[in-house]
């Protein structure tokens, strides 16, 4: 009995482990983007569609707007599927 619940222990922080590793990528493929778009003030933004990372494919939307005094208000999305959908948001002003 005692190994049963070990077992399901460890398959929880696998999973656990997993969750945050997709989490991770999504926020550093976010920042990426916004490094890119203050570092290019030409291009703008541009959405990429398709970053694989593993087994995992993420999707990026980039949206800007003309800011305060001379500034623009980028946010980045970045989507996927672990198995449900999930997505996370950065918003900064340059």
């Amino acid at each position: 009995i005692a190994a049963l619940g070990f077992a399901g222990l460890i398959t929880g922080n696998l999973r656990a482990n997993f969750h945050a590793r997709t989490r991770t990528t999504a926020v550093t493929l976010a920042q990426d983007k916004i490094e890119e778009v203050r570092n290019s003030a030409s291009a703008g933004c541009v959405n990429d569609t398709a970053l694989t990372e593993g087994s995992i494919v993420y999707s990026r939307t980039c949206t800007s707007v003309a800011g305060p005094q001379g500034t623009s208000d980028s946010t980045v999305t970045v989507s996927w599927k672990d198995p449900q959908p999930q997505a996370y948001q950065l918003k900064v002003r340059i």
